[in-house]
């Protein structure tokens, strides 16, 4: 979905933030960093586990 929406230059020049339960964070930060290349220091991440 990512790639569909935003052109090469955005994934390239993007900060992704994740804010979830610990398993969705896991699976999101997988598919940017081995799917997408996104590099760690370009993904933020918070846990929400109180719900």
């Amino acid at each position: 979905m990512l790639k569909k929406y935003l052109d090469p230059a955005e994934l390239e020049n993007s900060i992704f933030y994740i804010c979830g339960p610990p398993a969705m964070i896991d699976a999101m930060q997988e598919i940017l960093e081995q799917n997408l290349r996104i590099p760690s220091e370009r993904i933020k991440i918070e846990e929400f586990t109180g719900y």
